[in-house]
């Protein structure tokens, strides 16, 4: 079944199963937006909401959508009449604990791949994994990367690359002809 007739970057439902939050351009800006299931298929932009980007994540309270932002990871309410930011982490992805008191990010800052925790009371951030140079916590493109935290809550799923080339020479092999010669 068809929900929108937009585009709805990186949906997600709601605790409750009655509505999806995702991404929609508009303006050249990727805004948060609900679409209600079952209800007009329009997609609703949250009031105040940030200029996300990273996939949005609803916490199973059903209080907050979180998001990284250029000036934070961005915690507000789904009617956006609630928001408050807390510390960026570069994020390529969050997601909510199951308690709602903690948002994890992944994702990579000045060459490291990582997984960082956030307090949302206090706003720290504690660095839960490092992961190096050579991972890349990437989906491909702008909006794929996802963290989903366990049902059980004990641990997280997310896409991750690593980056390796080989160099070859081969002897003996026929020079390519130049590209302007092609169609003679």
């Amino acid at each position: 079944m068809r929900l929108t007739h937009e585009r709805i970057e990186s949906p997600a439902w709601s605790p409750d199963g009655s509505s999806i939050a995702g991404l929609v351009r508009r303006e050249s800006s990727s805004q948060p937006a609900i679409v209600g299931v079952g209800a007009d298929m329009s997609a609703h932009v949250i009031p105040n909401s940030p200029i996300c980007w990273t996939p949005l994540d609803w916490s199973l309270t059903g209080e907050w959508l979180a998001c990284d932002t250029p000036f934070g990871v961005a915690l507000f309410s789904p009617d956006g009449s609630k928001s408050k930011y807390v510390r960026t982490v570069h994020a390529a992805a969050v997601a909510f604990s199951r308690d709602g008191r903690t948002l994890f990010g992944v994702g990579k800052d000045r060459g490291r791949s990582f997984l960082k925790s956030i307090d949302i009371a206090t706003g720290d951030v504690q660095v839960v994994a490092d992961y190096g140079t050579e991972l890349t916590i990437s989906g491909g493109l702008p909006f794929h990367t996802r963290l989903s935290m366990a049902p059980d809550g004990r641990s997280l799923a997310t896409s991750a690359v690593t980056m390796k080339s080989d160099l070859w020479l081969l002897d003996g092999y026929p020079m390519p002809r130049p590209w302007w010669k092609l169609w003679r």
